[in-house]
């Protein structure tokens, strides 16, 4: 999968936790998976000066399908990749959607990474 870094979000360390709060909850997570998120995450990104933030979307789906029986009636998939950065960089702001309000039996799986240095 290639991930385009060229668009996305740059965020201070330290403004990591209520970036994540805001953009997860645009993402569909509930308070309580976006917290579970951010258990793991804010720690790994917070002492960093800054960070570039880009969310996997279709790309993400289609190169890590899933099968789940039985088949959920909505999904909710959230990747993050993030890159630490010493300075800000001038990015493409990313656009992100919304879910459907949730129904049925939803699926809901978050993750992510940090991007390669280069």
């Amino acid at each position: 999968m290639r991930i385009d870094m060229t668009t996305g979000f740059v965020v201070r360390g330290r403004d990591t936790r209520s970036f994540l709060t805001d953009k997860l909850a645009t993402l569909g997570l509930s308070p309580s998976e976006a917290e579970a998120f951010m258990e793991y995450w804010v720690p790994l990104m917070r002492p960093n000066a800054y960070n570039l933030v880009h969310f996997e979307g279709p790309a993400y789906e289609c190169s890590a399908r899933l099968e789940v029986t039985p088949e959920p009636e909505m999904q909710i998939r959230v990747f993050m990749v993030y890159k630490s950065l010493t300075a800000p960089v001038t990015v493409t702001p990313q656009q992100l959607s919304s879910p459907e309000p949730r129904h049925g039996f939803v699926l809901v799986e978050w993750g992510g990474g940090e991007y390669p240095a280069q």
